[in-house]
């Protein structure tokens, strides 16, 4: 399915690792240029090497998403390297956990500025480029914004508001042909869900209807899906991947 990404070029924030490099992998893999947005620069590297390995051209630019520079940056080093932006996938995040009555201020406002104002810095250097051709964003969003997970107040207040902006940027972006969309993953197989000791994680999976975790190819598959031409009447949504965890208990 490499039809509408051949010869198109991806910016993907947060690709160092999970979800944002399995997404940069397999655009690669469908000959798409990619660029990877993201502070850590040797696992930024080791990423470009992936992608140049599935078939892409790769680049790394240093970025931290909170600073509206680095954002524009970002964007502007996309077009001198390959001329053109047509597909983003603004993935970077971090939560902290802690009860709202415990969370410090300094830690509110980290997770507000990366998830949320980042994802506002990036929208707005992307669309600006994309109105003269069009392309699609998709945002990170979680189930933490349909579902109270408590300790996790920041994280979903953030998310809920990335939703909200998505929304908006929909509408803003339509009669342009910019197409944004949301993903919102549940439990999903990543490095940090091996860190949870295994009576909790057997906890997680019985509330989830089809009792299992989801896959981060799972995830990028979603993701691939609302890049490409077989999504183009689908813009302004925000699509759950959560194994039904959010719809109700499973018995």
């Amino acid at each position: 399915m490499s039809e509408g990404f051949s010869g198109k070029t991806a910016l993907i924030t947060g690709a160092t690792t999970g979800m944002g490099r399995a997404v940069a992998i397999a655009l690669a893999r469908k000959g798409a240029d990619v660029v990877v947005a993201a502070r850590r620069e040797k696992e930024g590297a080791e990423a470009v090497k992936d992608i140049d390995a599935a078939g892409g051209r790769g680049l790394f630019v240093r970025t931290d998403v909170t600073k509206e520079a680095e954002a524009n940056a970002m964007v502007e080093q996309t077009l001198e390297r390959f001329g053109r932006l047509d597909f983003v996938f603004n993935n970077a995040g971090s939560g902290v956990n802690a009860p709202i009555t415990e969370m410090t201020t300094a830690e509110w406002n980290q997770d507000i500025a990366v998830n949320l104002t980042g994802t506002f810095y990036g929208l707005k250097a992307q669309m600006k480029v994309m109105e003269a051709q069009g392309g699609s964003i998709v945002n990170m969003s979680s189930q933490t914004a349909s579902f109270a997970s408590p300790g996790y107040g920041a994280y979903a207040a953030a998310k809920a508001g990335v939703e909200a902006l998505t929304r908006v940027a929909a509408i803003e972006g339509a009669a342009k042909n910019i197409r944004v969309n949301t993903v919102a993953p549940g439990v999903i197989n990543t490095d940090i869900l091996r860190t949870v000791p295994p009576h909790l994680l057997d906890t997680l999976k019985s509330r989830i209807p089809m009792k299992r975790p989801g896959e981060i190819d799972e995830v990028a598959n979603l993701v691939i899906f609302l890049m490409s031409p077989a999504s183009s009447f689908i813009t302004g949504q925000n699509i759950l991947i959560d194994g039904g965890f959010t719809k109700g208990l499973s018995f």
